[in-house]
């Protein structure tokens, strides 16, 4: 959770670092970016060790694919 909190944001920052030196960020405002890919780093982590805790084997892994990921590609 740690790891995913502190990475996510790390990794927006310097993809906000192009942005910046080319002159194309106008406010401060966009700093807020970095907080809530925080928060949304920590809410998938946490979705994810919900989702561990409650399998009982390897197949309802590709249960959750099957049902979940395949639904937003459609």
């Amino acid at each position: 959770m740690l790891w995913q909190g502190t990475k996510r944001p790390l990794s927006s920052g310097l993809i906000l670092v192009v942005p910046v030196l080319f002159g194309l960020v106008q406010s401060w405002l966009v700093l807020c970016v970095l907080s809530v890919a925080f928060l949304a780093a920590i809410y998938f982590g946490v979705l994810a060790l919900v989702i561990s805790f409650f399998a009982r084997s390897y197949e309802f892994f590709v249960y959750y694919i099957t049902v979940g990921v395949t639904q937003w590609c459609i």
